[in-house]
């Protein structure tokens, strides 16, 4: 009977750690690192401001005027539309 008594108290103690370790966990704040935190913004500040920006130019490429320029001239390049 005591064995049964000490099975069933081993397995509420694990139980109650576990529970306490999961809130915990949920509980914390995350912090974002100097790097994850440069990406966001980067990816948040718009490249509209910049005067090399067409929005018609493939990604990678500049506006040259009537063309993008890429590693070469496509004046027929332009971007894909997605519905």
């Amino acid at each position: 009977m005591s064995k049964k008594i000490f099975a069933a108290l081993i397995v509420a103690v694990v139980a109650i750690f576990a529970s306490y370790n999961i809130y915990q966990s949920q509980r914390t704040e995350m912090e974002m690192s100097d790097l994850a935190m440069a990406n966001v913004e980067a990816l948040a500040s718009s490249s509209e401001n910049d005067p090399d920006y067409n929005p018609d130019c493939p990604n990678g490429c500049l506006d040259g005027g009537k063309q993008c320029h890429c590693y070469h001239n496509y004046s027929d390049y332009k971007e894909a539309t997605w519905p």
